[in-house]
């Protein structure tokens, strides 16, 4: 989520990362200043309100300690409808509360000044370019059938057991995959990154924190009963 200080202050900046990156209206920057300043003033409203019952529990404990029952009462009375008043005031709070996070993540992050706006991959720029593109005098195999004639990767058995897109590797493309992941975890370690084995699955906040949720449901797997999603990548 962006800094609530920073679309306060630049919101104009906030609309233009909706404009380059093409997400969402400009609109639910309005909706969100606006919920942001009502939800701001109803919890200082709360705070006030429970700064004054704080207050007069401390003088109704102050008059009964001397006796002054009849006057406790009035107080007593006083503080009961500041109670009543803040249970409103927290419901509401709440719920301004929930319409602010969803408008939070709406919102895209703010790409850096240096990154092109584009509307292909033609506008992309390149940065950075090593070597020559080969050429051949034969018409080159896609990659899909080079794996298959030489048996390294099984498609059609891995879409029998699970469906398209979870091929069997095999033999030396299998050996590969584990080298591959172990030399850049050794290379992070050597750079004084802490190795960690993560779980596989997590949990809403986790997903929302990560940015997948809440606009890619419907590419991530879930174990529903527990409520959790498996990690949508593994790179």
């Amino acid at each position: 989520m962006l800094d609530p200080g920073l679309i306060r202050e630049n919101p104009e900046q906030v609309r233009k990362a909706i404009r380059d990156k093409r997400t969402g209206t400009e609109d639910v920057v309005d909706a969100l200043l606006d919920v942001d300043t009502r939800r701001r003033s109803t919890l200082t409203k709360l705070q006030e309100l429970q700064a004054r019952a704080n207050s007069l529990a401390k003088r109704i404990g102050e008059l009964m300690r001397t006796g002054r029952r009849d006057e406790a009462q009035e107080i007593i009375q006083e503080n009961a409808r500041l109670k009543e008043e803040t249970k409103t005031l927290e419901a509401t709070a709440r719920e301004q509360e929930t319409q602010f996070e969803q408008l939070m993540l709406e919102l895209p992050n703010i790409p850096h000044a240096t990154v092109p706006v584009g509307a292909t991959p033609d506008d992309n720029e390149v940065v950075y370019s090593h070597g020559d593109i080969p050429q051949f005098d034969f018409d080159p195999k896609p990659h899909w059938d080079l794996v298959a004639t030489r048996r390294l990767i099984d498609f059609e058995r891995g879409a029998k057991v699970a469906g398209a897109g979870f091929p069997f590797y095999i033999g030396p493309v299998a050996r590969l995959q584990r080298a591959l992941i172990a030399y850049f975890l050794d290379s992070a370690a050597r750079r004084g990154y802490i190795e960690l084995q993560a779980p596989t699955v997590v949990n809403e906040d986790s997903a929302r924190g990560t940015g997948q949720l809440p606009d890619k449901e419907d590419q991530m797997y879930t174990a529903d009963r527990d409520g959790l999603y498996l990690i949508p990548t593994a790179e």
